[in-house]
This record gives structure tokens, sequence and C-alpha cells, in this order.
């Protein structure tokens, strides 16, 4: 059985226009990074899914840690997540994501 991936690098300019979202560039809500890995296989409901992105610095604790390296935390940031109608996830997948292993 194959095995699924559900790392992806999003076309978050396209999320946003589509759902009529206007942001200033110095907005904090919504990350703007055009090489930002994002976990997509969150179903909400029969309808939508979101995408939740993956920092590799969370400072607050509504997230999911994976790891914590120094005096930071890693993992799923949910403050910063996007909500999008199931239909059309695969029209804003740009490319299957990674993340890098970190060794001690």
């Amino acid at each position: 059985m194959p095995i699924k991936k559900f790392l992806y690098t999003i076309d978050v300019k396209k999320v946003l226009e589509d759902n009529n979202i206007f942001l200033e560039t110095d907005n904090k809500n919504i990350i703007q990074k055009d090489n930002r890995p994002y976990y997509v296989s969150v179903p909400l409901t029969s309808k939508h899914s979101a995408f939740i992105p993956i920092r590799t610095n969370l400072r607050h604790n509504f997230g999911y840690i994976t790891k914590r390296h120094n005096r930071g935390k890693s993992g799923l940031d949910y403050t910063k997540s996007l909500i999008i109608e199931k239909s059309k996830l695969s029209s804003y997948l740009v490319k299957e994501s990674g993340i890098s292993l970190i060794r001690s």
C-alpha cells in the first residue's frame, strides 16, 4: 500500500484570493511565506478541511508540539490555520513538502 503524504507547500495567495481575504503585508495573523510546509489532512466537516502550518518556533501553546530544541518548540500552529473547501484542496497544492530531521 502506498504511503500518503500530507505535507505540502500551498499557494497561500490563491487560498486568500479565492476566499476574498485581503491582508496588509505586515499582517501576522496568516503566514505569508511561499515555502512554508502545511499539514493538509485535517477534516473539519463533510465539506471543509484545514491547512495547518508547520512552524519551527511556536511561541504559544495553541498547537501540537512535535519537537523541542534548545529553548524553542516546533509543531503544528493551529492559530494560523486556513480553512478550505475539500473540493478545492488539490488546486491549492504546489508540491509535496517535508520536514528535515534534526539529529542530536
